[in-house]
C-alpha cells in the first residue's frame, strides 16, 4: 500500500505492483489531481496550474527522490533495503 501525501494537505492511498515502472505513479497522482481540479465550481484556472506544475515524488524513509517520471523500468517500486 502505498500513501501519496500532496502539497495541499491531501492524501492518495492505493495499491501498486512491485513490478509496476515509476512512471505509473506519477500517472496515478496525475489522474487524481486532475478529477479533483474537475469536480471544482470553477475548474479551468486549477486545470491550467496543473498542467504548467512541475513536481517530483519522494518516500520519507529511507530518503528517496523518484524524479524521472518517464523511467519505465520494471520494479523499482520493489525497494528492497537491509539495515545492519
Amino acid at each position: 500500500m502505498l500513501r501519496i501525501r500532496c502539497p495541499d494537505g491531501a492524501q492518495l492511498t492505493r495499491r501498486f505492483a512491485t513490478s509496476d515502472p515509476v512512471s505509473v505513479l506519477y500517472d496515478y497522482v496525475d489522474v487524481a489531481r486532475h478529477d479533483k481540479a474537475q469536480n471544482t465550481a470553477k475548474p479551468e484556472p486549477l486545470l491550467v496550474e496543473l498542467a504548467n506544475y512541475q513536481y517530483s515524488l519522494v518516500s520519507t524513509m529511507p530518503k528517496l527522490i523518484l524524479s524521472d517520471r518517464y523511467d519505465q523500468n520494471p520494479g523499482l517500486l520493489a525497494l528492497n533495503y537491509e539495515y545492519d
